[in-house]
């Protein structure tokens, strides 16, 4: 939802010769956030294709979940996404990129709450370890920067997000290569994270959803099941719990 916000609001707000959407969230026009209002969310649901669409990004989602014992012990699902995003956000927010500093996750961490230092320490190891963050230089403090391969898995997804939104809200003037573009992702990051200083996370829509989100592989298990009973497969709780290593 929040995603969808960005792209709506920005092209909703775009006039015809104005450069589109990409050109919208380079320029940093006023962004006030998804629009949650129960009328807005019931029109937004009642889109042809909105059903389609969400299936299709539930399916991705599933598919392209990291199952990792160890990774679920550190941070929650919704834990990990909002440490990429904010890891981004410090990323794109310098303009020389010299990168950022294990005490600044830490400080977003504590700041934010949605995981202690601690945690936070062991999630940017843990992204060395997988490739996802390298060191900067040789200078002190040691800073990180995200990799190559940590870009394009984040862009992977919002592409992926961004095409199955198309099937019930098309943007002809924004493609997934738009993405390829550093200021264009830096800015729908930037924004991603804008909405915690004002108190808005991720589930603001769907309080019911906490539960899930707060534990380990809890949301990707739920999409699991959805698809799963959609499609008439059985539901063996024994092989979600193998297929997601919790």
């Amino acid at each position: 939802m929040a995603l969808f916000g960005i792209f709506q609001e920005r092209y909703d707000q775009m006039p015809a010769s104005g450069g589109g959407i990409a050109q919208g969230l380079i320029s940093d026009p006023p962004f006030s956030g998804p629009d949650n209002r129960p009328a807005a969310l019931a029109a937004l649901i009642g889109q042809p294709g909105f059903d389609d669409g969400m299936r299709n990004i539930g399916q991705h989602l599933v598919e392209q979940h990291r199952a990792n014992w160890l990774m679920n012990r550190i941070l929650s699902d919704r834990g990990r996404v909002v440490a990429a995003y904010l890891t981004l956000d410090l990323y794109f927010t310098d303009p020389a990129r010299r990168g950022f500093t294990i005490a600044q996750l830490r400080n977003e961490a504590a700041r934010h709450g949605f995981a202690s230092p601690g945690r936070m320490t062991a999630w940017a190891a843990s992204q060395r370890l997988f490739g996802l963050l390298a060191v900067a230089g040789h200078g002190r403090p040691q800073r990180l920067v995200p990799t190559p391969k940590f870009l394009t898995l984040v862009r992977g997804r919002m592409g992926m997000v961004y095409q199955s939104i198309s099937r019930f809200h098309p943007m002809p003037d924004f493609t997934s290569a738009t993405l390829d573009r550093d200021a264009v992702l830096g800015a729908i990051v930037a924004r991603f994270a804008a909405h915690y200083p004002g108190g808005q996370r991720v589930m603001v829509v769907t309080p019911e959803l906490d539960a899930f989100a707060d534990r380990e592989a809890g949301v990707v298990m739920l999409l699991s099941v959805m698809l799963k009973d959609q499609g008439g497969a059985p539901i063996m709780i024994a092989d979600l719990a193998r297929e997601f290593q919790v």
